[in-house]
């Protein structure tokens, strides 16, 4: 499976920035990572030998410049490992925990793997992998995600945003019912940029603050944003996950915004 499986950075042209600062977290916490390497752009390169740019051309929606990607890679891989370019690593990954984690996934036939802790507990499958049952919030993402590379594209709709997939896909993934995430994560990161904004913290960390195009999220800001990270946990917490999905398109409804 690993000579079949390509790492793929996320990205485009306007987020070129991060990328330094990606590079330099994966060359210092994976730099033994078995898998070619890409990075999605529109039409940059990444100045990287070891990093191969797909170039997707002009800027449309998330989806449609990731179903280009995808048309591309279906030539040589049957997988990808996919993540996002403000994901920072911050500790080492291990190589054997991840084939041990991968050659469980292709032993249970897998379409999807999340290969962080899930935000919901999953179903325990064996000592690596639970089951994510159809009906579940947010059931497919691309943060530090293994895709069947045919089962993502047929869940993409171009016109659709990254969060967009995340909500809506999810409904459109209850047909395949072999989604997994791992019950230890197999990889530690940062989510260094929230809503266009460099996170406080990471902005210091990753030298990152209110340059270019990005700018650091202001202390309301950052005090909304863990709001509303406390208010989805307590969510979860609260809420059977069963009926996660139908009482989240309610209060969608009433709040005015597309489910």
């Amino acid at each position: 499976m690993l000579s079949r499986t390509a790492f793929v950075i996320l990205s485009c042209d306007a987020y070129s920035e991060l990328w330094e600062t990606h590079f330099r977290c994966l060359d210092e916490h994976w730099p033994d990572c078995p898998f070619p390497k890409y990075i999605l752009t529109n039409h940059k390169n990444s100045n990287r030998p070891d990093i191969t740019a797909i170039k997707v051309g002009d800027d449309h929606t998330w989806s449609a410049n990731l179903k280009k990607a995808l048309e591309s890679l279906r030539q040589q891989y049957d997988y990808v490992l996919v993540t996002f370019d403000d994901l920072f690593l911050v500790e080492t990954v291990h190589n054997r925990l991840l084939e041990s984690v991968l050659e469980s996934f292709k032993q249970s036939g897998g379409q999807f793997l999340q290969l962080i802790k899930w935000h919901n507990k999953p179903k325990r499958m064996n000592q690596y992998l639970g089951l994510i049952e159809p009906g579940s919030l947010y059931r497919p993402n691309c943060v530090y995600a293994i895709w069947d590379i045919e089962v993502l594209d047929s869940l993409l709709v171009p016109e659709e945003t990254a969060w967009e997939f995340e909500r809506k896909g999810a409904a459109r993934s209850d047909r395949y019912d072999r989604f997994f995430a791992v019950l230890s994560s197999v990889f530690e990161y940062r989510n260094s940029v929230i809503r266009g904004k460099v996170v406080r913290k990471d902005a210091r960390q990753f030298n990152l603050g209110n340059t270019g195009k990005l700018k650091m999220m202001s202390v309301w800001e950052t005090l909304q944003f863990r709001i509303r990270y406390w208010g989805f946990r307590i969510f979860l917490f609260l809420v059977p996950r069963k009926q996660q999905a139908k009482v989240a398109k309610m209060k969608s409804r009433f709040s005015g915004k597309k489910a």
